[in-house]
This record gives structure tokens, sequence and C-alpha cells, in this order.
């Protein structure tokens, strides 16, 4: 050599790992639980409908589950309106009622439907969905302010908007 002297390399344990040629491809024990992890949460997930019924059967669980949103926003108006619930208490619960609810709806939104009938079908239960989304929403926003006297009155178009979840999954059942 002219002189330069080669570059030090260190032969740690962590290093010689890096190398080997089966670790860079595979991976690492974060990196495995991390994709079960990704695998676990998709399992929740709303896969494509290939069929009009299967659309309309993804439509009903959604549609269920909104509906248990909106049951639990009701029942906490009425408690809280009773004085029953703190404010505190109140508005955590309406917060995951609407967290629930909007759930409800992006998954429901994310299934592209198959076929024109599949499309009104979508277009009514969306309707549905936003409203109970909004209402559940502007009861959130009345306990944080602390009225809670008024949550039951405010709840009424809630009301309208579960009666209107239940015949759908009646109907499409």
């Amino acid at each position: 050599m002219n002189g330069a002297m080669a570059p030090r390399r260190s032969h740690s344990a962590l290093e010689a790992a890096r190398f080997v040629p089966s670790r860079r491809c595979g991976l690492s024990s974060i990196g495995r639980t991390v994709v079960v992890g990704a695998l676990l949460a998709c399992a929740g997930c709303v896969l494509p409908a290939r069929s009009s019924s299967a659309f309309e059967g993804k439509a009903v669980e959604s549609a269920k589950s909104a509906y248990g949103a909106v049951a639990t926003a009701l029942l906490t108006a009425r408690e809280a309106s009773s004085g029953k619930l703190t404010a505190a208490y109140a508005s955590v619960a309406m917060a995951d009622a609407e967290k629930d609810a909007n759930g409800a709806q992006s998954s429901f939104d994310s299934i592209q439907p198959p076929d024109r009938r599949s499309d009104q079908l979508r277009d009514d239960l969306d309707r549905m969905l936003s409203d109970a989304v909004s209402g559940i929403a502007q009861l959130r926003t009345e306990a944080r302010r602390g009225h809670l006297a008024s949550l039951a009155h405010q709840a009424r178009d809630l009301h309208d908007v579960a009666k209107r979840l239940d015949r759908f999954q009646k109907a499409h059942q």
C-alpha cells in the first residue's frame, strides 16, 4: 500500500449481525412485532364487497356499529341531564361514541359499491352515518361546555337517527 492506512473495521457482534445476508433480508424482532401488530389491526378492517349482498351485509354491520355509538350517546345524554354524570365523564363518553360512529362511517365509506343498487344503499346509509357523527359531536361539545341539563333535550334529533339506523338494519338483514 502506498503508506495510507486501511480503514479500521470494528468487529463488534452488532456490526457482524448487520452484514449476515440472512439478517439483512429478514425482519428483526421489532420488525416482526410491527408486522404482526399491523396484521392484527387490519383484522377489523373492512374488505372490498364483490357482490351486492356482500355490500349490503357490510352496510348492516356499519349501521349496527353506528347504532351502538348513538345508543351510548343517548344514554350518556339522559344520565348527564339527570345529574348522574359529571361534565368530564359525559364529554369523554361522548368523544368515545363519536369516535366509534366516525369509525363506522369511515370503514363503510372505504368500500366501493359493486353496482347501482348498492350506490343507492350507500347514499342512504351514509346520510344516516353523517347525521349520527354530527349529532354526537354536537352533544360532546355541549357536554364539554358543561351544559348537561339540556343534553337530553338536544338529543332529540339523535333519537330519530337511532330509529332510522334500526329500521335500516331490519330492512337489510
